[in-house]
């Protein structure tokens, strides 16, 4: 009997290491899913890549007046401009970027990084040059109303 009890305890002893040996390994393994997962969406945050290879081609991109970051990243994504909303936003707000409303030629070589500064810089020239045109037209309507043409930006939620 007391070898009965003894092979028992063992095989118990045994089934139990087995069950914590199996649980550890699923938690190591979940672990590591979950690492992976999180570093690939790091990665698209901050490195994403252009939609195509140089010399890519030219897409017809229009802000509208009034637009979110938000919109103006789902009409990115639909021209086949960027591959994550999420990233744009990311980074328009890492950039602290200022979108005004025009119509911009893209390339879809071009990187997020390259599209906010674009967009950045061709917005600010189109409103400069915006500004000039109505002042030489009506200088007085230019003095008493304030121009806020810029859409969205960067530190929207």
């Amino acid at each position: 009997m007391q070898e009965h009890d003894a092979v028992e305890r063992t095989a118990g002893l045994m089934v139990g290491l087995a069950w914590r040996i199996i649980v550890i390994a699923v938690f190591i393994f979940c672990l590591m899913q979950g690492i992976r997962y999180c570093y690939s969406y790091g990665h698209t945050l901050l490195y994403e890549q252009a939609m195509e290879a140089e010399p890519g081609h030219d897409v017809e991109f229009t802000i509208e007046k009034g637009e979110s970051t938000d919109q103006i990243a789902e009409n990115l994504v639909e021209l086949g401009l960027i591959r994550s909303k999420d990233s744009f936003k990311f980074q328009a707000k890492l950039f602290e970027a200022t979108f005004y409303h025009g119509t911009y030629t893209l390339n879809t070589s071009m990187t997020i990084e390259k599209i906010l500064g674009l967009l950045k810089e061709e917005g600010k020239k189109n409103m400069e040059l915006e500004a000039k045109n109505l002042i030489s037209e009506t200088t007085a309507a230019a003095e008493t109303t304030e121009d806020s043409s810029d859409v969205g930006t960067g530190n929207e939620g």
